[in-house]
């Protein structure tokens, strides 16, 4: 799974919009991925929000909004010009 969205983060990094495009849309699909994988896994004895999340979930969660908000806020700034 983390070799495919190497992948697919190498092909976007040839054709990013803007600064930090890359890593913010890793951050959003790591999120993604990272929940995907705890539902298979069985070692968690505590689970959160009525039995149906783990604490990896909402290290998730939190990652996603932090993607969610990094690339909002780069795609709207502005590019700066130097030189």
């Amino acid at each position: 799974m983390s070799l495919g969205l190497y992948a697919a983060l190498a092909w976007l990094y040839r054709r990013k919009k803007f600064d930090g495009q890359v890593f913010a849309l890793y951050l959003v699909c790591y999120a993604f991925t990272r929940s995907f994988v705890e539902v298979f896994r069985g070692d968690y004895p505590e689970r959160y929000l009525g039995g149906i999340a783990t604490p990896a979930h909402l290290v998730s969660a939190a990652i996603l909004a932090v993607g969610l908000v990094l690339y909002w806020k780069l795609s709207r700034r502005k590019p700066s010009h130097s030189g």
